[in-house]
C-alpha cells in the first residue's frame, strides 16, 4: 500500500484538501468556515454529535 503525505498540523491537512490533494478528517471548529465558504464539502449528511466529532471533507 502506498503512503501519501503526512501532516503534523490540522491546518495543513485542510489546505491540502482545499487544493485537491485528497480528503481531510477534521474537527468542526477547523473545517466549518471552509465548508461555509464552499472550499470544502461534507460528503455525508449524517453527523455524529460528540465532543470528539470529526468531518470527512472533500474539495
Amino acid at each position: 500500500m502506498q503512503q501519501g503525505p503526512i501532516f503534523s498540523h490540522s491546518a495543513m491537512v485542510l489546505q491540502a484538501a482545499i487544493h485537491g490533494q485528497g480528503v481531510a478528517l477534521a474537527n468542526n471548529v477547523m473545517a466549518q468556515s471552509e465548508i461555509e465558504a464552499g472550499r470544502l464539502v461534507c460528503p455525508f449528511n449524517d453527523v455524529l454529535v460528540s465532543k470528539n466529532a470529526f468531518y470527512l471533507c472533500l474539495p
